[in-house]
């Protein structure tokens, strides 16, 4: 090799391997300091990439046990509603037996009634004031109306459904389901008469219907987005069965809530019997409702369970990806500190090589 003074490629050399040992001691430096193995996108490019998929995977399924939290508030709230208004009807029947008895008088019986009609004015004021976010769950419920009635040779029917999102986003994921509540109710080939109420809208609608089909009740899955989740219908007609939705409707068979006239004026010994009959129908019907609420609980809370679990593996993959592994990155340090001292000392000895060339010139 030649004796040169100008140009110290062994200087050069050290120069560019201190350089990079100075590089590692920074990033190490940083990743100890920060806790990130990954702390800008030179540093894994694709992993980067992959660990802010899973971060939006993460916080979808957060916002998606809020709206499952949700679907159960709303759900618990109707089902104290609904207890309430159980109890009533209840001592309704307890009032409606006592009418009953042939002993009573015509005054024991304007009492008895005075009480019961109180206390179905009760059973009504909680359907129409029971809200959840401001949204009314049982709205348009009334008494005595007569809401229309139903073409004999046609049929009507009317179907809501109750969506709310429980996946981490509405795009293409095994996780991005809905729980949506279809009931699909109000299939008539008869006459629809004295309904209570003058429009069917909301979580239930109270009534007397002659030739319903039983309710169904099924819980699918959607890709949708959030849609409302409280559908208003319009005033219960024959062609509005056609189009609205109805939620709850009057259903299951001839169990039918009907406080009508008969019902809400027990004065008479025959009256106060089949106020008996159609209060057993009321109370029936209230406990299957609870029941369903009951069940849409359970389903939300099970759907909870599992975005939990999915949220909890996702993020320990992308804590592999974007976390700092301290044994490793320790070591790595050390390894750096040396090689960067030894780098330093080199460097000296290189920038020093070049004085020897003096010797020849004495």
């Amino acid at each position: 090799m030649a004796s040169v003074i100008n140009t110290n490629i062994a200087s050069l050399n050290t120069q560019r391997n201190l350089n990079t040992s100075q590089s590692s001691l920074n990033t190490s430096i940083q990743r100890l300091s920060s806790g990130l193995r990954v702390n800008s996108a030179k540093d894994d490019a694709a992993g980067l990439a992959i660990a802010d998929r899973m971060n939006s995977q993460v916080r979808g399924l957060a916002v998606a046990q809020r709206n499952a939290n949700d679907g159960i508030s709303m759900a618990q709230t109707a089902e104290g509603a609904l207890a309430t208004v159980g109890d009533n009807l209840q001592r309704m029947r307890e009032l409606a037996v006592q009418a009953s008895n042939g002993t009573n008088s015509a005054q024991d019986r304007k009492t008895l009634n005075d009480e019961y009609k109180q206390l179905s004015d009760e059973v009504f004021r909680v359907l129409n004031g029971t809200t959840f976010n401001g949204q009314n769950l049982f709205t348009g419920v009334g008494q005595g109306a007569s809401a229309g009635t139903g073409s004999t040779s046609g049929s009507a029917s009317a179907s809501l459904t109750l969506s709310f999102q429980v996946g981490a986003n509405v795009t293409d994921n095994k996780l991005n389901d809905q729980i949506t509540i279809t009931l699909d109710d109000l299939s008539n080939n008869g006459t629809i008469a004295d309904v209570i109420g003058t429009t069917a809208k909301g979580l239930i609608g109270l009534g007397n219907t002659t030739q319903v089909s039983s309710a169904q009740v099924t819980y699918t899955s959607a890709k949708a987005a959030l849609d409302n989740l409280f559908a208003t219908g319009s005033t219960l007609t024959a062609d509005a069965l056609a189009s609205s939705a109805v939620t709850l409707q009057t259903a299951v068979d001839s169990a039918k809530l009907a406080l009508d006239k008969a019902v809400a004026d027990p004065t008479a010994q025959s009256d106060a019997q089949k106020a008996i009959k159609n209060l057993d129908k009321a109370i029936s019907l209230i406990s299957s409702k609870r029941a369903e609420f009951g069940a849409v609980q359970n389903r939300f809370n099970a759907v909870i369970s599992n975005l939990q679990v999915s949220s909890e593996n996702i993020t320990a993959s992308r804590s592999r990806i974007m976390d700092t592994d301290y044994a490793a990155e320790t070591a790595n340090l050390t390894r750096a500190q040396i090689l960067q001292q030894a780098g330093t000392a080199m460097l000296s000895q290189a920038n020093s090589a070049p004085q020897s060339v003096l010797s020849l010139l004495k």
